[in-house]
């Protein structure tokens, strides 16, 4: 009993001590603001604020003081949050090996115990004498950001390890939901509010899925991103096509057209690659990675796209009218898809290219039936042995070619070459999310194959649009000597 008791007092003596510290440390602290606030708020005017000192002007202002102070602040903000926040990033998620990780974190929380005054003299050292840069505004923002990096990453690293996994899970969807709610906007009239009402409205069912099918959420999440950035990008290359034929004359010449047909190439396919990243993420758990668990979606994702990608041509360009002013989807422009009268020649067109489409998406997905080619398995061996990761055929032999061609035909005003053209391009961008549902692949080889496709069929692509210009060349001089001979024997 008397032990309790005497345990009890030293706990409240104790205490009583905690508190009169830090009740005599915020009185200290307390006393030298109000010190300096009585002894300076005298001395605050609006003409020190806002002049600058000068012995000719007899002015005595901080105004140059106060600026300097906000320069050094954002420099040095605009440099160390992408690095800080990289940093803690990578350690925090990616890094494998844990002894540099541990050595990083070690040596970011020494450097944040050093006094400011010990990295002002290496700022001097180091920037202003070293480096040459002298007392300026640059030297100051390098040596605040050597000071302020540990503490940034360290703070960063704890921030992402309270967050809980099923969070992280949840956020997941939410760019593919606010993806999809910009998708009507591409084809459809429809206001900005209701776009933003569309994209809360989105989140809002993002956040339902989350909660009602946790366990499912994962591969809608993975299959909605594939489609709905594959979409988008097939909107953006479609729309930059078309605006290419508006800027550009009927008769530019190629080498007006194949650098813009490139640089829109490579914009669709950064888009298709971000939906491909947002794929990836979703499905790099355990099961995936051993394949315990299979994406199922591949073939559905791929044909999603395709039929988007007909109501956006129906909306740009009707019923493959050269003219059309406007941008979205109509009912007279439905009605007349409806009862659209298909020559014999363009049926046998589309067939031969619907079969050659159909042969491609049933050898898509992690189990087909469909043999390959000989010669397509040499091709692939010869790929693979001299680069780092395999190009996808479709991609760099047929549909990378064909964005380059739908993009040379909207400039020539051949509304259903480009539409023709530009399915088989969809095909390649769905293909590029197809890439990175192979989860047990690394990402590194799933953006080798991306970029050496890209660059392969930029290559064949030009030579494509060539041989296109001088079979489109050959037939308007069969038709002008066609013509002339029917003149003739008419006369």
């Amino acid at each position: 009993m008397d032990a309790n008791l005497s345990r009890r007092a030293w706990n409240l003596l104790a205490k009583l001590a905690l508190w009169l510290s830090a009740a005599a440390t915020c009185a200290l602290l307390l006393v030298v603001i109000g010190y300096i606030f009585l002894r300076g708020a005298p001395g605050l005017s609006w003409e020190l604020l806002t002049t600058q000192e000068s012995i000719l002007r007899g002015t005595m202002g901080i105004l140059p003081s106060i600026l300097n102070t906000l320069y050094v602040v954002l420099v040095s903000l605009a440099l160390v949050l992408p690095l800080g926040v990289g940093a803690a990033v990578y350690l925090t998620e990616y890094a494998k090996n844990r002894r540099l990780a541990w050595a990083v974190e070690f040596a970011a929380d020494t450097l944040s115990g050093i006094p400011s005054i010990l990295y002002a003299l290496v700022g001097v050292i180091l920037f202003c004498n070293a480096l040459g840069l002298q007392k300026t505004l640059l030297a100051g923002s390098l040596t605040l950001v050597i000071m302020t990096l540990p503490t940034v990453i360290r703070t960063t690293q704890e921030s992402l390890r309270t967050v809980p996994r099923s969070y992280r899970e949840g956020a997941l969807g939410l760019g593919a939901g606010i993806g999809g709610a910009l998708l009507p906007a591409t084809c459809l009239p429809i206001k900005r509010r209701w776009t933003l009402l569309l994209a809360g409205a989105a989140c809002v069912c993002v956040a339902g899925a989350w909660y009602a099918a946790p366990n499912s959420f994962r591969l809608l999440a993975s299959f909605a991103s594939a489609v709905v950035f594959a979409c988008l990008a097939a909107a953006f290359f479609l729309s930059a096509a078309k605006g290419m034929g508006r800027s550009l004359p009927q008769d530019a010449g190629l080498l007006r057209i194949l650098p813009r047909a490139a640089l829109l190439l490579a914009g669709a396919v950064f888009i298709a690659l971000c939906g491909a990243i947002m794929t990836a993420a979703p499905l790099s758990s355990t099961d995936f990675m051993l394949e315990l668990g299979i994406f199922r979606g591949v073939k559905a994702a791929q044909l999603a796209p395709l039929a988007f990608f007909c109501v956006l041509f129906l909306a740009y360009y009707g019923l493959f009218e050269k003219d059309r002013q406007s941008n979205t989807l109509q009912i007279r422009d439905v009605a007349g898809a409806l009862r659209w009268t298909i020559p014999v020649w363009t049926l046998a067109l589309l067939a031969a290219v619907g079969a050659v489409g159909y042969y491609y998406l049933a050898r898509t997905g992690h189990e087909t039936d469909v043999t390959i080619s000989s010669l397509e398995i040499i091709l692939r061996n010869t790929l693979e042995n001299n680069l780092l990761a395999r190009p996808r055929t479709k991609e760099f032999l047929a549909a990378f070619p064909c964005a380059m061609l739908a993009a040379y035909c909207a400039v020539r005003r051949l509304p259903f070459w480009t539409g023709l053209f530009g399915l088989v391009s969809a095909i390649g961008l769905t293909s590029v999310c197809n890439t990175f549902m192979h989860i047990r692949t690394p990402l590194y080889l799933g953006f080798a194959r991306t970029g050496y496709s890209l660059v392969l069929g930029m290559v064949l692509g030009v030579i494509y649009v060539c041989c296109f210009e001088l079979a489109c060349r050959l037939c308007r001089r069969v038709r002008q000597k066609y013509g002339e001979t029917e003149q003739r024997e008419n006369v």
